[in-house]
């Protein structure tokens, strides 16, 4: 039923509608007593599944969706949400039929490979997008003829550390756990927890996802897309090539201005994997490339630069793999064609967009931050549509209401992105500047506290996790860290 309709409409009984709704495992009251508000449908994570989406439900509501834009903090169940929407859109397009069409099945099983390679454990959620996609599936006469997957902020600080009690992507842990030991061998693959990458602390994250089961749904995802096993084999070595550069370990010279590898063997084996030399793969680690408009100048880095250098090497390459793999899934998926300009502009489709959601942890990577702005934008956009244009029809016509307030979060905006003074274009600035000086930075630091002050941010609290955000973004991340708590 409709929540606007019930006489009592304050946050108690909210509440406990949603819990007996949730609780509540019926099969019959949950498909025929949806909970929404208005035009707003308010969906609960049970964190199972209650069985209630079967293709024999979903005829109920063939032609009834026209837009849907499932938002929420992390592990609200978005991905979810957004599974049972493509698998409804795929059910709609095959009425009357036993069986889901090839290309209806190739665009449900893109999903399995993407949160292998896209998906983590975190805090709050075993399953976690680490990456934003828009989905668009393409329809003629109703039936769908393909779809395009457009992919953005993958987080690739996860590839080389994870906070306290969180993991790095499941592909790993799913390939070591399970991959067969010939293929294993081949690639020098050990155990989880031989990688520094895949360990905090020398302790392994707990997790309810299954790693054995994930890598069945992902092998079966790639024959079902007809991905070719050279796709694979690729995969393995940028995996191998990964895991080893993050056991790379490093020394100094009796002066600190060159840097050594210590293990070769474990270099040998990442470049390897790359296809590159180990003199060629050392020398981008330990040293850096100068370039004027004359000249190129290669000069050592000490061990803080290597570790960066190597670091960054593993980021770049599971990055550029992982778009590589939502390009292969794309030309598999693609509408007969699709790059014709008039078959194009013909076609129709519905848009999902599904991005990992709101967190707020110890330490934010510059991924999340980013989509941390996205949220405080849909809430924006939320806001307005539901409580400003609302109330303005309701003036128009001269209706009798209490006035809603509600709480803006404009500044907030103007803070991340507002000009010329917001907290990304103050980056951009710092970025262009040739040095990083200590006073640069007490300059800029200084600039963000009297922004803060324009603003009016009385809690504290708020001040704190944005400085905590700078701890990721600036090199010199100590320094900011002083500055800023002083």
């Amino acid at each position: 039923g409709d929540i606007v309709t019930f006489v009592d409409q304050g946050s108690q009984s909210f509440g406990e509608i949603l819990s007996v709704r949730k609780d509540d495992c019926d099969v019959k009251i949950l498909v025929d007593k949806e909970t929404y508000i208005g035009n707003i449908v308010v969906s609960v994570n049970p964190y199972k599944d209650l069985l209630i989406d079967g293709p024999e439900v979903m005829v109920k509501y063939f032609n009834r969706m026209l837009t849907s834009v499932p938002a929420g903090e992390s592990g609200s169940g978005k991905t979810e949400a957004f599974k049972r929407i493509t698998q409804y859109l795929a059910c709609t397009s095959e009425q009357g039929k036993n069986s889901l069409s090839s290309v209806a099945r190739r665009v449900l099983e893109s999903t399995p490979i993407l949160e292998s390679f896209g998906n983590a454990t975190t805090v709050r959620n075993d399953n976690s997008s680490r990456f934003g996609k828009l989905v668009e599936i393409f329809f003629a006469k109703s039936i769908i003829i393909g779809a395009k997957i457009t992919n953005f902020l993958l987080e690739k600080s996860r590839i080389v550390g994870q906070s306290e009690k969180e993991r790095n992507y499941h592909v790993f842990y799913e390939l070591l756990s399970s991959l067969d030991n010939e293929s294993k061998a081949k690639h020098h693959l050990k155990n989880v927890e031989d990688y520094q990458y895949l360990m905090k602390d020398s302790r392994r994250a707990f997790s309810t996802h299954s790693d054995p089961d994930g890598l069945s749904m992902l092998l079966e995802s790639w024959q079902t897309l007809g991905l070719p096993q050279d796709e694979m084999d690729l995969c393995l070595r940028v995996i191998s090539a990964v895991l080893h550069l993050g056991n790379i370990t490093f020394k100094s010279d009796n002066d600190k201005d060159n840097t050594f590898i210590t293990n070769p063997f474990v270099a040998e084996i990442a470049a390897s994997e790359l296809g590159v030399g180990l003199t060629e793969l050392a020398k981008v680690i330990t040293m850096k490339l100068t370039e004027t408009s004359i000249d190129k100048l290669w000069s050592p880095v000490n061990v803080a630069g290597a570790i960066v250098n190597r670091d960054s090497i593993a980021k770049s390459l599971y990055a550029e793999f992982f778009d590589r793999l939502v390009e292969k899934i794309n030309m598999k998926n693609a509408p007969p064609d699709y790059m014709d300009s008039d078959t194009k502009s013909s076609l129709r489709a519905i848009a999902l967009l599904d991005i990992y959601g709101f967190e707020n942890l110890p330490t934010n990577s510059l991924e999340q931050f980013c989509i941390n702005y996205t949220n405080e934008n849909l809430q924006q956009f939320f806001n307005h549509n539901i409580f400003e244009l609302e109330q303005e029809e309701y003036r128009a016509e001269n209706i009798s209401w209490q006035y809603v307030q509600f709480p803006d979060n404009q500044p907030i905006i103007d803070l991340i992105a507002g000009k010329p003074n917001g907290i990304m274009h103050l980056c951009n600035d710092e970025a262009s500047l040739v040095t990083v000086s200590p006073r640069s930075i007490q300059s800029f630091t200084k600039l963000l506290v009297e922004i803060f002050t324009i603003f009016n941010f009385p809690n504290q609290l708020i001040k704190q996790k944005i400085c905590l955000f700078f701890e990721v973004l600036a090199y010199h991340s100590f320094l900011c860290t002083k500055i800023l708590h002083n």
